[in-house]
């Protein structure tokens, strides 16, 4: 079975994204091994941190190498993936090695995206993590991405209010994500 890593992109306890993540998990069961990345304590990036690396840094590495694809679920913050997400891609873009021409822990990697925001349904963050990681040599499944769009009454209730259009988005990329993973 294809191990799939889960990354919620944002460090809210109760997350929206960490909500839609949890309905795309239940799809995936019985057909990938699921893990949702703990990096919480991931220090920001530093190259005076590199040599020798944390021992935070080094766990969270393994678990991105070992992931037969990764699926990012991103909040929109200022037209981009949060802080705390981009730190991680900062970190998963450094050389396995001291050089570059070995690769890094994301080169080639499978990857999908989601992004729950407000009424850009994520739009902005989802071309930038797609800028991003075509920069950081990731593979990246184009169609099926999923934006999901919710009303200021969700944000206000610090509740989301997914809809049946949100699901039957989720059900096509967790099949799309599926077959991607595995060619």
């Amino acid at each position: 079975m294809k191990k799939i890593l889960i990354i919620i992109g944002s460090p809210k306890k109760n997350s929206f994204n960490k909500a839609f993540a949890k309905q795309a998990m239940a799809l995936l069961q019985g057909h990938a091994t699921i893990e949702v990345l703990d990096f919480h304590d991931l220090p920001f990036m530093s190259p005076d941190l590199e040599d020798p690396r944390p021992d935070a840094v080094n766990r969270v590495l393994q678990k991105v190498q070992e992931a037969d694809g990764l699926w990012i679920f991103a909040s929109e913050y200022n037209l981009g993936p949060s802080a705390y997400l981009k730190n991680l891609l900062d970190w998963c873009s450094r050389p396995i090695s001291h050089h570059f021409e070995d690769g890094t822990y994301v080169t080639g990697k499978k990857v999908t995206f989601t992004s729950v925001a407000g009424r850009s349904a994520g739009k902005y963050v989802l071309v930038a993590l797609n800028q991003m990681c075509a920069y950081m040599g990731m593979d990246i499944m184009k169609e099926h991405q999923t934006g999901v769009g919710l009303e200021q009454a969700d944000f206000d209730e610090d509740i989301p209010h997914f809809r049946e259009e949100h699901f039957l988005m989720l059900e096509r990329q967790v099949t799309s994500f599926l077959a991607f993973i595995s060619q």
